[in-house]
């Protein structure tokens, strides 16, 4: 039986850009998956990427409003000869230690102690535009007295709540109230069970 799924998040809207591999881009670490609101990031000599692929460009627009706030001290102010050179709707930082840019939904922060641009423009060249549709949100299917974790295909999964049991599927207990998943071009899908439990920090 499928777990009901109250709430979910998986639109599409307009001629947006696919994403970015989250495998596969010389000189990136592996993936590290944070939440449905701030994507994914890696490592890079000198530093580090996050990668943000929303599945609008409202969505981005605000990831990187959220990334100038944060990142008042380094002073990221607009740098237009920046944006022309990454192909970009917009870009803010100084290219050497920090770099911000936005290509319609899909968003970067750079930070580096050498050359931000370089990793920022690596990143950019990987943008894809692909006919793929929005990956579905993950399923909670009921069985036998527990649930159990659907997410073909997905390339990361992640889960708030729940109580998981002693199997090395994703099998629980008591369910997560919310699930995650992201595919291979760092495109976040989500499903939520029900309000979070009041001792649960929603992510």
């Amino acid at each position: 039986m499928l777990f009901p799924l109250l709430l979910c998040a998986s639109s599409w809207a307009g001629p947006l850009h696919t994403g970015v591999p989250v495998n596969g881009i010389d000189g990136l670490g592996a993936p590290r998956f944070q939440t449905v609101d701030t994507g994914w990031m890696a490592t890079v000599p000198g530093g580090f990427i996050r990668v943000y692929v929303g599945p609008t460009t409202s969505d981005a627009e605000r990831w990187i409003r959220e990334r100038i706030d944060a990142l008042e001290a380094f002073n990221p102010t607009p740098n237009p000869l920046l944006a022309e050179e990454l192909s970009s709707v917009e870009a803010h930082g100084d290219g050497k230690h920090l770099v911000l840019f936005r290509t319609e939904n899909v968003a970067l922060c750079s930070r580096n102690s050498v050359d931000a641009k370089r990793w920022a423009a690596q990143v950019r060249g990987a943008v894809v535009d692909l006919d793929i549709p929005w990956p579905t949100p993950p399923a909670l299917i009921s069985s036998e007295g527990r649930w159990h974790l659907s997410a073909p295909g997905a390339a990361h999964v992640a889960f708030v709540g729940g109580t998981p049991s002693a199997e090395p599927a994703l099998t629980f207990d008591d369910p997560p109230y919310r699930v995650i998943s992201w595919d291979g071009w760092g495109r976040a899908a989500w499903a939520e069970v029900a309000g979070p439990p009041t001792d649960v920090i929603p992510q």
